[in-house]
């Protein structure tokens, strides 16, 4: 091997050589040969160079350049995703942006589940994904299995709990521990997922929602530090719709308040219970954003009269109102028996057979005695939250004291025309005597 070297040529080697102690050391070797004056080859000098600290050096060199540029990208990713939180205009928009954004970079596979309100169970998804079919595909599933706010795994656990669940590594062992029906772990096979998190959207120590994350390719698998990354995306994520909610709060509590005041002044300037009546039945239920409104009065102690009109309440006009057993099932009927307010939420009533929401709110006298009842109906879905029960209290007692107002004003307006009668009628005698 050497005769096929020339004058003072050699070689230079670097090495990884095992100690017998099982360290290592990181050499480089530099060889020279020489020859005579014939040209045989008369020495072979050789020197070594122990490059462990240089090799050290450079892997330090080479992690850090590698830690720059990773904290670079997830500063951008949180950076990118400030951007879509303040560019959306509404939820849905704030969801597809975000989820658009996460995918690829922190993904394959992005769902971003959000609670429409406070006291919601059932949240909002919206997925990306790396293949736009597979987002058709998760929609499909999604219909097939609806989501399930009492499931003991997933993303339901996350949310109902307020805890992340990270798996790094998914094996067929993490699989069978989730407890999946047959046809279930086929599709989760199909899937072909590899890594994930589940972090909860936490805000002032209510859960907002979860955003989960999913690998399904390649030889990447999630670390602490991306488990790290994703709480801190999800805490911007819930800043966001924390804020979102405050601000739709006061704009609904200004938007009702401004309602309510409206109809205090026209129930004030009304001149009698007819008009008392026509501006309940007409404008009452544009405070609640209600789709119609009733108004029952109490006439005797086995009825309720139901007026949809402000027509004028005379014997015959009272003869063709709907009238209400109040021992029958309806919410109305129940709610001037029991003297509380009943919400009606997806189930049908007798009386609003087409509702899919309704509110029967009784009014009172000054001795809390039931004297009619408000019924507010929606023809769609509809959950009541604390804002709407608040609010629905305060219209009851805003248009039960106009009824109170209107029914003694008329009594006392009756009573004076008597008075007066009886009057000019004695003065008629006094004058023929």
């Amino acid at each position: 091997a050497l005769e096929g070297i020339h004058p003072g040529e050699g070689w230079l080697l670097e090495r990884t050589l095992r100690r017998r102690d099982g360290s290592t050391v990181r050499v480089r070797a530099v060889t020279r040969v020489l020859h005579d004056e014939t040209g045989e080859v008369e020495y072979v000098v050789a020197a070594s160079e122990d490059l462990s600290q240089i090799f050290l050096l450079e892997q330090s060199a080479q992690a850090a350049t590698r830690l720059e540029r990773v904290q670079r990208e997830r500063l951008e990713l949180v950076a990118a995703v400030n951007d879509a939180l303040e560019a959306s205009t509404d939820l849905p928009d704030l969801m597809a942006r975000v989820t658009s954004v996460v995918v690829p970079r922190l993904g394959d596979w992005c769902s971003l589940h959000v609670l429409p309100t406070a006291d919601s169970e059932i949240p909002i998804v919206e997925v990306a994904h790396v293949d736009p079919s597979m987002v058709r595909f998760a929609r499909e599933l999604q219909e097939r299995f609806p989501y399930d706010p009492t499931a003991p795994t997933g993303v339901a656990k996350v949310i109902r709990t307020g805890v992340a669940d990270f798996f790094p590594e998914i094996t067929p062992d993490v699989i069978d521990d989730q407890d999946l029906t047959p046809e279930v772990r086929g599709i989760v096979d199909d899937l072909a997922l590899r890594s994930a998190i589940s972090v909860p959207l936490r805000k002032h120590g209510q859960v907002l929602g979860a955003l989960q994350l999913v690998m399904t390719a390649g030889h990447r698998r999630y670390t602490d530090e991306d488990l790290t990354l994703a709480h801190a995306v999800a805490d911007r994520i819930a800043a966001s719709l924390e804020n979102r909610r405050l601000r739709a709060a006061q704009e609904r509590t200004a938007l009702v308040d401004a309602r309510l005041a409206a109809l205090g002044w026209q129930l004030a300037a009304a001149a009698d219970l007819d008009q008392v009546l026509e501006v309940i039945v007409q404008d009452a239920g544009n405070v609640m954003g209600a789709d119609a409104v009733e108004i029952g009065l109490v006439f005797d102690a086995e009825h309720v009269h139901a007026v949809r009109t402000g027509a004028p309440l005379t014997s015959e006009a009272i003869a063709h109102f709907e009238v209400h057993d109040l021992a029958g099932p309806s919410a109305m009927a129940r709610a001037v028996r029991t003297g509380e307010r009943q919400y009606v939420e997806g189930d049908p009533d007798p009386l609003a057979p087409d509702a899919r929401a309704l509110i029967a709110s009784p009014l009172f006298d000054a001795d809390h005695h039931p004297i009619g009842v408000l019924l507010f109906t929606w023809h769609a879905e509809r959950h009541f939250d604390e804002f709407d029960r608040t609010a629905i209290d305060t219209l009851s007692r805003l248009c039960g004291g106009a009824v109170r107002r209107a029914e003694t004003s008329g009594y006392n307006d009756q009573l004076g025309e008597l008075t007066a009668a009886i009057g000019m009628h004695d003065w008629a005698l006094v004058e023929v005597d």
